[in-house]
């Protein structure tokens, strides 16, 4: 049943980042990978990451729905976007809720974005729960 929740959020994920408007790349940090954004409207975001965490050698699949305000910080000079939004992180056979906070910098003329992530995530492992802390740093296109 797990593998089928994993392939579902996998065809589910390609689904969303190949609609109009979206961007893939790289992120490296405590999980190294890819990286993509789909845009549903100017408000909201669909973002995943498919990678390796440096805690395990099992791939690794979050997937969030972001809610995204333009110049949070007032920092208009550095054209900051804020994030907020949960998601799913599954790993191997497990899975769990996870909460994700970033910022993101689109480079100007250029179809290019900076991105730095913080993220909780609540996993069930051998019937206990666990949380870990993750963050990573990523760039990418904007197709």
């Amino acid at each position: 049943m797990k593998k089928l929740i994993q392939i579902f959020i996998i065809l589910n994920t390609f689904n969303s980042a190949f609609a109009s408007n979206y961007s893939a790349g790289l992120a490296i940090g405590s999980l190294t990978g890819i990286n993509y954004s789909s845009y549903l409207n100017k408000e909201y975001t669909v973002e995943g990451l498919i990678g390796w965490s440096i805690f395990d050698d099992d791939l690794n699949i979050e997937i969030y729905y972001l809610k995204n305000e333009k110049d949070k910080f007032m920092l208009q000079a550095y054209n900051l976007d804020f994030k907020l939004g949960y998601g799913l992180k599954v790993v191997d056979d497990n899975f769990g809720p996870s909460v994700l906070t970033g910022v993101e910098h689109k480079i100007d003329n250029t179809s290019f974005k900076l991105l730095a992530n913080t993220n909780v995530v609540v996993l069930s492992k051998d019937d206990s729960l666990s949380a870990y802390l993750g963050a990573y740093l990523g760039a990418r296109y904007n197709f």
